[in-house]
């Protein structure tokens, strides 16, 4: 999350879904991420679930909000990407040898 820049969009739009699924409407909250470290965000994410309001987190990295926590965060599901699916192969090539290396690197 970069809290610089995004934080205050994304609280106001989680805002505004828990007030349409208050109403009634259709509230339901999607979030696909790199990392979920920021506590006002995971705090807003909370008071969603509390509220009512399914959540589905896709995070590729650390995620500091813990799911499934009854009376707090049981509206959300968390589907983390971590481990060997992060791992990329990388090649490099030595022009004076011309021989091939194959890197293993996790990111």
């Amino acid at each position: 999350m970069s809290p610089a820049y995004l934080r205050d969009g994304i609280l106001e739009e989680i805002s505004k879904t828990v007030e349409a699924h208050r109403a009634g409407g259709e509230g339901r909250i999607r979030m696909k991420m790199n990392s979920l470290t920021d506590s006002r965000c995971i705090e807003a994410l909370y008071e969603a679930s509390q509220a009512g309001v399914p959540i589905d987190l896709n995070v590729r990295g650390i995620c500091a909000l813990r799911p499934g926590i009854p009376g707090v965060s049981d509206n959300i599901q968390v589907v983390s990407v971590v481990g060997r699916f992060l791992e990329h192969s990388r090649s490099t090539r030595s022009a004076a040898t011309r021989v091939a290396l194959l890197h293993r690197l996790a990111d």
